[in-house]
């Protein structure tokens, strides 16, 4: 793991669960995470679509972002490069990072309504926005 891109968050344990929680108070639009992976042309287990058929695959703390409909991370998804998370909005020190898995997800990205695509902006993969 890179520790210039992960220094401001950590995997911690709560309720069992895995999950990625702040270490300082960040703010919105700050780039907190350039992914660390390699491109596969078929899902593994915590990758983020990338195209219609490539997929990221994480050896970073991202692999442990859990899904929120009211997410704190953003991703940016291109077809080449690796995804950069930024915050959506002032976190706090100790709160846990999230992501709409929708905003890279072909499948849940098309089930999503108009209102909330526009509410993502740019941070929706590249693929999807065609």
């Amino acid at each position: 793991m890179d520790k210039r891109t992960t220094m401001n968050c950590m995997l911690t344990r709560r309720d069992k669960e895995r999950m990625v929680v702040a270490r300082c108070d960040l703010s919105r639009e700050e780039l907190i995470i350039i992914g660390e992976g390699r491109v596969s042309g078929c899902y593994e287990k915590h990758a983020f679509q990338i195209d219609w058929s490539k997929w990221w695959v994480p050896k970073d703390i991202t692999a442990y972002f859990r899904h929120s409909a009211n997410p704190s991370v953003g991703i940016r998804v291109s077809r080449s490069g690796p995804p950069l998370f930024y915050v959506l909005k002032d976190i706090r020190k100790g709160e846990e990072l999230s992501l709409d898995y929708a905003t890279f997800e072909a499948l849940s990205f098309k089930n999503m309504s108009e209102d909330r695509r526009k509410c993502y902006g740019e941070y929706v993969a590249d693929y999807l926005k065609n």
